[in-house]
């Protein structure tokens, strides 16, 4: 009687998971989560399988790629889908498009095995990326795609699938191959995720800058925006993740304000710039390292509209926060760079 009654509750939290509105807030995400796992409290009442397949309905909450999904900060770690309409896959861009078959939710030893080869693919293209050995894990990524499939086109497995092959892509310079990929990444964590999720903004704001460096300059300012206007909104209905979305924030803004100068838009950057140091210095404080991009960013900014005072301050207080080596010889490069073009324009 406890197992029947406890996979009632399993099927009837999965069921709750399937049939939410698109734009469930994150919260409802984490309730759901936690049902689960009182269905899962007895393991000696409940197959492990079991257990397997229906925390891989709650998966998209924390999935990430294998390869990384980018740097989003100075230094911390870190849009449509194409349908397939063909009963057969279509291979496009390296990656294969399937026909999203409904979750066989009632084959738990199929799903557990599926979702165990997934991972066991995951774990082959970590290993072979390691070893630089780009074709074998370009292989296996393509094989766990494949194993994603069988949870749907909109299913956690599939977006981590995506992004792991896209991050692949775009450690070899095939960003050709990565946008289409992101892309559908992107749409499918809308779908599982929500649109305001902090991994759907992540996997954007990668998009965003596989579009600016593929010189898509005006497809990258609209993802840009697309994704300021996202956390807003995540910002206005997540009272106790604000200080943690406005971290984000400051981050999409300084990458934006990249894409402004190659755009030749510097007040719009400037802008930006500021607005990011000053969330920096609400979230972290005046005298953090993690000031340290939007002071650089900024110097290099007003060294080039020749604000050289601006620009040797700034570059100044870069300084006092410069910790690691690398970050060092990079504001002796900038200072160099402030102090050439004060030569220039003293002649």
């Amino acid at each position: 009687q406890s197992v029947s009654m406890r996979l009632l509750m399993m099927r009837a939290a999965t069921t709750r998971w399937l049939s939410r509105p698109r734009n469930t807030p994150l919260a409802a995400h984490s309730q759901c989560a936690t049902f689960l796992e009182l269905a899962f409290a007895d393991s000696a009442l409940v197959a492990p399988t079991c257990r397997t397949l229906f925390c891989s309905v709650v998966s998209a909450l924390s999935c990430t790629a294998v390869i990384g999904i980018g740097a989003v900060c100075d230094s911390a770690e870190n849009t449509e889908a194409a349908d397939a309409t063909s009963t057969g896959a279509n291979t496009t861009n390296g990656a294969a498009e399937y026909p999203p078959p409904p979750a066989k939710l009632d084959d738990p030893e199929e799903n557990a095995k599926i979702l165990d080869q997934w991972r066991a693919h995951i774990q082959s293209a970590r290993e072979a990326f390691k070893r630089l050995d780009v074709q074998s894990a370009e292989r296996e990524l393509q094989l766990a795609l494949e194993d994603a499939a069988h949870f749907g086109a909109a299913s956690a497995p599939m977006a981590t699938s995506l992004l792991n092959l896209a991050q692949l892509y775009k450690r070899a310079g095939r960003l050709e191959e990565a946008r289409p990929l992101l892309e559908r990444a992107s749409d499918t964590l809308d779908q599982t995720a929500g649109p305001n999720n902090k991994v759907t903004l992540l996997a954007l704001v990668d998009l965003a800058n596989t579009q600016r460096e593929l010189g898509q300059v005006d497809d990258a300012s609209e993802t840009f925006a697309d994704v300021l206007h996202r956390l807003d909104a995540a910002e206005d209905a997540q009272v106790h993740g604000r200080a943690e979305l406005r971290a984000v924030r400051a981050s999409v803004l300084m990458q934006a304000a990249r894409l402004d100068v190659r755009r030749g838009e510097h007040g719009a950057a400037e802008a930006r710039l500021r607005e990011a140091l000053a969330l920096a210095e609400a979230r972290w404080g005046e005298t953090s390292p993690r000031l340290f991009a939007p002071y650089t960013e900024l110097a290099s900014l007003m060294s080039e509209l020749n604000r050289l005072a601006e620009a040797r301050e700034l570059c100044a207080l870069a300084e006092q926060l410069a910790e690691k080596p690398a970050h060092k010889k990079h504001v002796v490069k900038l200072r160099e760079r402030i102090e050439a073009a004060g030569s220039s324009r003293a002649v």
